[in-house]
């Protein structure tokens, strides 16, 4: 199946830079904000995209089926981690207060705006996938990522389960291949903040997926900032 030859000729006529998403980075905007890696600037830049995509028509997202799978086994558990995890800030707060008061601080620190958060998230995280173009997953994909996985090319690693990670970038290859062939020039960035399969301890793609990426005329993000800033917006 695979991206479709309407599609193909939809998408270049727009003439738009293209975003495809891996699952962890979609998560990244509902996850636990008192982490010490929650980057306000990284999720305003993720606001700006997804009204970039929904709103303004500016930008072309592609969302590929394993990615919306996942998705849909993860975002339970990643709305509830965050709920949870701000309730118990709210209770260091108030246990810190406590302390404070018998030293003689008087005033009370609050939270009470963060109060639906999770659920705010999570609606942002599911507009973007509504407002995203399915790349659908052709019957060659998996032999190929199965392929990957046996000779552990990234981002398939060995005594690692990669096969999932394979099916999402074999996936959007095949889609951006159809896309490039259709005639699109614009910039097309693939965004994952799974950092570990995608680049190297010098903080750079790996390289036998350079020339993959380079031969398609793709860009890696490893967050939305960088994703914004190749995609030339």
């Amino acid at each position: 199946m695979g991206l479709q030859a309407a599609d193909v000729a939809r998408i270049v006529q727009a003439n738009l830079p293209v975003l495809c998403l891996d699952t962890c980075s979609i998560l990244d905007i509902m996850r636990d904000t008192t982490r010490d890696t929650a980057s306000p600037q990284d999720l305003m830049v993720a606001l700006d995209l997804v009204d970039r995509i929904e709103v303004q028509k500016t930008l072309v997202a592609l969302v590929c089926e394993q990615t919306r799978i996942e998705f849909a086994e993860h975002v339970d558990h990643i709305a509830a981690e965050c709920g949870k995890n701000l309730q118990k800030f709210d209770e260091n707060i108030r246990r810190i207060d406590e302390i404070a008061k018998h030293f003689g601080a008087n005033g009370t620190t609050t939270i009470g705006h963060m109060q639906g958060h999770p659920a705010r998230a999570r609606a942002v995280s599911q507009r973007l996938l509504d407002a995203s173009e399915p790349a659908p997953q052709s019957p060659k994909i998996r032999d190929r990522a199965f392929d990957r996985v046996y000779r552990a090319i990234a981002p398939a690693q060995r005594a690692k389960d990669s096969l999932k990670d394979c099916i999402v970038i074999e996936t959007y290859f095949e889609a951006i291949h159809r896309l490039r062939q259709g005639g699109l020039s614009t910039p097309v960035v693939f965004l994952s903040s799974n950092t570990t399969d995608y680049q190297d301890q010098a903080k750079k793609l790996h390289s036998n997926l350079r020339a993959e990426f380079d031969a398609l005329g793709m860009e890696y993000a490893p967050n939305f900032g960088a994703a914004r800033h190749s995609l030339g917006l």
